[in-house]
């Protein structure tokens, strides 16, 4: 196939449609535009929790900063220089940066889930009531109710907003 070397502006709210069709991806708000860039720069990147979240599932776990950390309920993530001692932390976290293993101990209960064929996503519940998702392989199910231990397990930068603003931790 050859490049028609044209300019066309497709409008959809079918976020996949629009990560897969689009060289460059401008997502709006209340008719302003919140973000331009390319569809990985919007997915993995986005500058807002809002965009985020209108990109796909993405969960937001509250964070303290503790020296060169920040201490969500999930554990520990290195501290991007920006964030002072007094700043609103939060960690965004994905489906896929999250694993979740049986632990009958757990406070952590599974309170949703949705089959995708390879993979199902959970709705999980964590003690503080901070519902979190996770997506695992289809051959480890759980039952709604099921007790999980849930850790995040991103192996890459994951993305934190002080107050309110984009900036990356290091990989855990």
């Amino acid at each position: 196939m050859t490049a028609a070397k044209a300019t066309c502006i497709f409008v959809t709210h079918d976020q996949e449609e629009a990560l897969f069709l689009g060289d460059t991806i401008a997502v709006m708000a209340e008719g302003r535009i919140r973000q331009v860039d390319t569809p990985e720069g919007i997915f993995h990147r986005p500058a807002t929790p809002f965009v985020a979240r209108f990109m796909g599932i993405a969960d937001f776990l509250p964070a303290k900063v503790d020296g060169d950390a920040l201490v969500t309920e999930l554990g520990l993530v290195p501290r991007p220089r920006e964030a002072a001692p007094d700043a609103t932390v939060e960690v965004m976290v994905r489906p896929d940066d999250l694993s979740i293993h049986p632990d009958a101990g757990s406070e952590a209960q599974i309170m949703g889930r949705v089959f995708l064929g390879g993979h199902y996503t959970y709705r999980v519940r964590l003690p503080s009531g901070l519902e979190v998702h996770s997506l695992m392989e289809h051959s480890l199910t759980f039952g709604v109710g099921d007790r999980v231990a849930v850790r995040l397990d991103s192996g890459h930068p994951l993305n934190c907003y002080v107050n309110g603003r984009l900036h990356a931790t290091t990989p855990v």
